[in-house]
């Protein structure tokens, strides 16, 4: 891998190039930065975590899952409440 040399306050540090789609699953020893990553075009949702590119899973069912409950758990304390403050003469 190459790598470009930048003079930061008297000090030469060596940063390593952009992470590509063959490289990106071994990042170099400090990890990547946002910069480094930010133009990978991979098959997968992803987010960078302690400079480590991380796969995110689907979440989708599990958003819908929790979105169907908590909709329902509302409509059932709606109906409760209704229930309670009007009470039906039969």
């Amino acid at each position: 891998m190459t790598a470009s040399t930048l003079a930061f306050m008297g000090a030469v540090m060596t940063t390593p190039q952009q992470a590509t789609e063959d490289t990106w699953m071994f990042p170099p020893a400090h990890g990547w930065t946002f910069d480094q990553v930010k133009h990978l075009e991979l098959p997968f949702n992803r987010e960078l975590v302690d400079g480590r590119i991380v796969v995110r899973g689907q979440t989708e069912f599990w958003h819908n899952r929790v979105r169907d409950r908590l909709a329902a758990a509302l409509e059932a304390a709606r109906a409760e409440s209704r229930t309670r403050l009007w009470p039906s003469n039969a």
